[in-house]
């Protein structure tokens, strides 16, 4: 068994997503009241079913998109927790995929509302959020090395630095039979050749494998 720590390559983002009240881009530093809202604040989506509450600002807030609407990518999201607890924002292909080998565990939500910055028109192609979260212990503490993050939402919580992404040991006993899985403690990304093999058919070239180590 072959298990890799996915990602998604930066040759695949032609541009990033923002999220506003409006179809303008928020400035900073605007609507920071004890109403502030910000799609991508990880930290009130920890993994699990996205809130009701959540899901209803997905619905009333715009997705503001920076790509040019004839030049469209596949994804728009880095698989980061820092993004939206990591969540693919994708064509529903792509997420068809995700959702397939999350052992039921993933829900793909429509976004209603997205608005092209670049063309100042709507994006005509439908995309959606792959909120995947078939999750297990996998990191082994002892050889993997995380480092803490001070979080006054949801308490200290560990990540793994992009620099230490090359000394990553998994336990193959919570992989053993599944496909894709996240870090129940970094929320990273991780899968296998069958899946490798099946997102590659739909979008070549989009996500990166990096070999783990199995222990």
């Amino acid at each position: 068994m072959t298990v890799y720590h996915l990602d998604t390559s930066l040759n695949a983002i032609s541009a990033g997503v923002d999220w506003s009240e409006t179809k303008e881009r928020r400035l900073p530093g605007s609507g920071m009241g004890k109403d502030f809202w910000y799609c991508t604040d990880a930290d009130r989506a920890p993994l699990g079913q996205l809130p009701a509450e959540i899901r209803n600002e997905i619905d009333a807030h715009w997705a503001l998109s920076f790509a040019r609407n004839d030049n469209l990518p596949d994804t728009f999201r880095t698989l980061k927790s820092a993004h939206f607890t990591g969540a693919p924002f994708a064509r529903l292909g792509v997420c068809e995929v995700f959702q397939h080998f999350a052992d039921g565990n993933c829900e793909i939500i429509p976004i209603r509302n997205f608005w092209s910055l670049h063309d100042n028109k709507e994006v005509p192609v439908p995309y959606f959020v792959a909120n995947v979260f078939n999750a297990a212990a996998l990191l082994d503490p002892r050889l993997t090395k995380t480092r803490p993050v001070k979080n006054p939402k949801i308490g200290n919580i560990r990540f793994l630095p992009p620099s230490l992404s090359e000394k990553i040991f998994v336990r193959k006993d919570q992989f053993s039979g599944r496909h894709l899985m996240r870090d129940a403690e970094t929320s990273e990304w991780f899968c296998d050749d069958v899946f490798r093999e099946a997102i590659e058919n739909v979008t070549p070239g989009t996500y990166e494998f990096r070999e783990a180590n199995l222990v």
